[in-house]
């Protein structure tokens, strides 16, 4: 049986300049969405509220949260699991202040592939381009 992580992750864009929030750990090279893991005993919702009251420090507003899409793929540095993205968008309050085992954050050009980890990436050119040409 193949492993799946489950996450629950933040798409925050600046669609008119074609950039996104992302978010690097100390441990990996590349940058990759706000989240983390769903724990077994909450919603992909309530793991998005603490996720990233615990990274970055601000309080997402549940009654903003809007579901998008899932995406899965391969995880970053963990070439035989798979992780599962389910993507938000979600207001906050409070400043980004990297905690935890996030080591910084950036606000990226999606086509700056380089910087990207590749999951993120496939995300990027498979769904999130058609996205910014059609919201709804």
């Amino acid at each position: 049986m193949d492993t799946i992580i489950k996450c629950a992750c933040l798409i925050a864009l600046n669609k008119s300049k074609e950039e996104i929030l992302l978010v690097r750990t100390h441990d990996y090279e590349k940058f990759y969405l706000p989240g983390g893991k769903i724990e077994a005993n909450e919603t992909a919702p309530q793991a998005l509220i603490r996720e990233l009251k615990e990274e970055l420090l601000i309080d997402i507003i549940p009654e903003t949260i809007t579901y998008l899409t899932t995406f899965k793929g391969l995880a970053y540095m963990q070439e035989h699991i798979d992780v599962e993205l389910n993507c938000y968008t979600a207001n906050w309050k409070g400043q980004i202040t990297p905690q935890k085992e996030v080591r910084e954050v950036k606000v990226i050009k999606l086509n700056e592939h380089n910087l990207i980890a590749r999951t993120l990436v496939k995300f990027i050119k498979q769904w999130l381009f058609e996205y910014l040409k059609n919201p709804n």
